[in-house]
């Protein structure tokens, strides 16, 4: 029984740092949000987040966006993000 406490307990004390090793937002900034115009190269729509790869005329950037459930229950589902059909 000991045991088991010792690898819970191990466990459990790995699971806040998981956790806030996870969510790096450190270059977010709310006050200057910005507007991107361009078409979707690629869509993961996995967790722990979705992902997006947007082609402006610039750069490709890489949108994280939210876990896929709360982009469902938001009105945005995986199939609504297309990727952009390549011209020929």
């Amino acid at each position: 029984m000991t045991h088991r406490r010792a690898i819970l307990a191990a466990l459990l004390a790995g699971l806040p740092a998981t956790a806030f090793a996870h969510h790096g937002w450190g270059s977010y900034d709310a006050q200057a949000p910005q507007t991107l115009t361009g078409v979707i190269e690629r869509v993961v729509f996995e967790h722990p987040h979705a992902t997006i790869w947007l082609k402006t005329p610039d750069k490709t950037w890489e949108v994280v966006l939210a876990p896929p459930f709360r982009m469902t229950n938001r009105n945005l589902p995986g199939s609504a993000l297309k990727v952009a059909r390549r011209s020929r």
